[in-house]
């Protein structure tokens, strides 16, 4: 919290000086960056690139080799305890298997 306060005061500073940015710009771009550093920390870990591998795996498991799997689709939310690259691609295998075999 640090950064907010040190950015509003250069706020106040350049509005007296009647140059640079109003402070009203800068809370507006303060918000939108800590607004989108969380999605971007979320998007696309280990887990959702393990998901897509083994749903694409599971489903070459049983339709064969050189067949051409569906697409994926937006991976699971990972349980408590998965968040690595196996633990999606184990939950991928078995729902690209269950979806090749028509269940």
């Amino acid at each position: 919290m640090d950064v907010f306060w040190v950015l509003m005061e250069v706020g106040k500073d350049s509005r007296k000086h009647g140059q640079g940015i109003g402070i009203g710009l800068m809370r507006k771009t303060l918000l939108i960056t800590l607004t989108c550093l969380p999605l971007v920390a979320l998007a696309g870990g280990d887990f959702d690139r393990g998901f897509e591998k083994g749903f694409c795996e599971g489903w070459r498991y049983v339709r064969g080799e050189f067949s051409l799997p569906p697409l994926v689709g937006i991976p699971p939310l990972p349980r408590l305890g998965e968040d690595g690259f196996f633990d999606g691609y184990n939950r991928g295998f078995i729902e690209g298997v269950t979806k090749a075999e028509g269940r």
